[in-house]
């Protein structure tokens, strides 16, 4: 078991902000305590003058939008990416990406959304979730398959507003609440 105390800084939590010590046990919070309370763990970090805080959660990306053939694409320096996006939203207090299900090709069944979380673990540099995505030709049981995969909600257009993600009908929608 890896433990680290973060010792000395300003905790912002729900009740307020005061100086914390907080205890680290593989990747999770174990305790927060009032700073200089003894805790025994396998390193110290001193952030004397920082301020922790929870990281946010940024609900909405297109990391993947170019995948699986970005290197093939025009500009494909200019794909982002979960490694550069990652890097981006750490940089800005985000800890959780949710990636949106438009890629190429969708995220719109349980093989795809395996396969685009096999690419994501492979980069990844924050913590992320996928969205599923619904278009006319998503099957109920491919709903079912991307909640069995882990997906955390579903995006559908009811417009045509992107024609690799096109807008599905009341009908789908309702038989997509239904199943979902």
């Amino acid at each position: 078991m890896r433990s680290a105390v973060f010792h000395g800084g300003t905790v912002v939590s729900p009740a307020g902000a005061a100086a914390a010590d907080i205890l680290v046990r593989d990747g999770s919070i174990a305790a927060i305590l009032d700073s200089g309370i003894a805790m025994t763990a396998d390193e110290t970090i001193d952030v004397t003058g920082k301020i922790i805080m929870a990281g946010a959660i940024d609900g909405h990306t297109h990391f993947m939008q170019n995948d699986p053939d970005r290197a093939a694409r025009a500009h494909p320096e200019e794909f982002e990416g979960f490694t550069t996006g990652g890097h981006a939203a750490a940089a800005g207090g985000i800890t959780t990406t949710i990636e949106m299900p438009q890629s190429d090709p969708p995220a719109v069944t349980g093989e795809t959304v395996i396969r685009k979380r096999k690419l994501a673990a492979a980069d990844a540099i924050v913590d992320y979730a996928l969205w599923g995505g619904i278009i006319p030709g998503t099957s109920d049981a491919d709903l079912t398959d991307m909640l069995a995969a882990g997906v955390v909600g579903f995006k559908a257009y009811m417009c045509e507003s992107d024609e690799e993600f096109p807008g599905i009908d009341d009908a789908r929608l309702l038989s997509a609440f239904v199943t979902g």
